[in-house]
């Protein structure tokens, strides 16, 4: 059988349908739940057989809605997506104009992980140390953590700069400039014409 029982927080009430044996089952599965919340009310749901395209299917004839917001109780609208979008979109416009420095933080900061990693030193730690606490290993460790960090962010750096360079290339042959196209060639074409 079906329940639908009614919740109260705060002001707002809400309901929920849950699919069980007897009314105590309801009442316990409810509260498991929501177990905040203050049950209002319990009630059977009466379910009828509809025809559909000659299928018989079970339809619930009583409508739930929900006020209250939340992770359960939340809904879905075709504008949610919508946020995604942007900030893909968004993201893709910082890599065009940005790429090398992009790129280098991400380099730099993925060799400084791994060498931290392979070292086993963690560099925010070797900061904090004085230069009379720190041994020679942890200062070759510390060492070879920075030349990582330089190398990887350096071609980082540099393969975002031939990205850009690659896009605006791609752009030129798909847009490819004619002399029709170049303002600086006006005057020897106003030349050639007459």
């Amino acid at each position: 059988m079906k329940m639908e029982v009614t919740f109260y927080v705060g002001g707002k009430t809400w309901k929920e349908t849950y699919e069980v044996n007897d009314r105590e089952s309801a009442r316990i599965t409810a509260k498991q739940r929501n177990p905040t919340a203050k049950i209002i009310g319990m009630n059977p749901v009466a379910e009828k057989m509809k025809n559909i395209d000659h299928a018989e299917q079970k339809v619930n004839i009583r409508h739930t809605s929900g006020n209250a917001g939340g992770f359960l109780n939340s809904s879905y609208s075709p504008s949610s997506g919508s946020g995604a979008g942007v900030i893909i979109i968004g993201g893709l416009i910082l890599l065009a104009f940005f790429a090398e420095w992009i790129l280098m933080v991400g380099g730099g900061a993925g060799a400084t992980w791994l060498a931290e990693n392979i070292t086993g030193l963690n560099i925010k730690e070797y900061g904090k140390k004085s230069n009379e606490d720190t041994t020679d290993s942890e200062n070759k460790k510390a060492i070879i953590i920075l030349a990582s960090a330089i190398i990887f962010g350096g071609i980082g750096f540099v393969s975002g700069h031939n990205f850009k360079k690659d896009l605006n290339e791609e752009s030129i042959s798909i847009y490819p400039q004619n002399s029709y196209s170049q303002i600086a060639n006006l005057p020897s074409l106003i030349e050639t014409k007459l």
